[in-house]
């Protein structure tokens, strides 16, 4: 018998959620109303990125299950179907090895107005910033690439050198840990953390530390 799930998918016209079985798995589905979720900015894919979760969270309650990648679209259910019957010995290995586990995503952002203002006042950038405004425009362009490259390399070392302060406590209480994408500057990281039970209350004690800390 083909299970529904009592929540919303992406589709807002064909939002029905269910599973398609084979064997002992099944990949649950719903209508897509996008073939390519890539290159979306952050507040575009905020709501798909809800509504994912909030399907993966309502599966858990009843099932073991594993994540699939946001934004992975297959053209139909025969696809689904063929990829059950190649996978199915894999996912029950993987299933069998995560029982009792749950993958966490932690995104870390910063007030980016903030952080440009201190990068202004940085001496190399604050005097070439000086220099440019004291000549015309038309005699500037290659200081303001050369400006833009500075504040960008500053950003970027900044960001890095928060990360190395963020990602260790963090990796003290997971099993396992991978850096997902980041989507646009005002992230300074974005992690998936694979926890245990015991994990999951670290992972709090971690974030209050990083919070009281930061």
């Amino acid at each position: 018998d083909q299970v529904v799930f009592e929540v919303a998918g992406l589709d807002d016209h064909q939002d029905e959620v269910y599973y398609i079985p084979h064997g002992q798995v099944a990949a649950v589905v719903g209508a897509s109303p996008l073939a390519d979720y890539r290159g979306m900015q952050r507040n575009e894919a905020a709501r798909y990125l809800v509504a994912h979760q909030r399907v993966l969270e309502t599966v858990m309650r009843d099932y073991p299950v594993l994540p699939v990648k946001f934004g992975t679209v297959l053209p139909d259910e025969g696809r689904v179907r063929h990829l059950l019957e190649q996978g199915e010995p894999l996912f029950r290995t993987a299933l069998a090895k995560l029982a009792g586990q749950v993958q966490m995503e932690v995104v870390v952002l910063w007030n980016l107005p903030e952080v440009f203002q201190q990068i202004g006042q940085e001496e190399p950038i604050a005097l070439l910033k000086a220099q440019i405004d004291s000549n015309p425009p038309e005699e500037t362009l290659a200081e303001w690439v050369a400006l833009g490259e500075m504040v960008k390399a500053s950003l970027e070392g900044r960001r890095a050198a928060l990360s190395d302060r963020l990602l260790p406590p963090l990796r003290q209480v997971a099993l396992d840990m991978a850096l997902n994408p980041l989507m646009d500057d005002s992230m300074v990281t974005n992690v998936a953390l694979l926890l245990n039970k015991a994990g999951r209350g670290a992972l709090d004690e971690q974030l209050a530390k990083l919070d009281e800390a930061f």
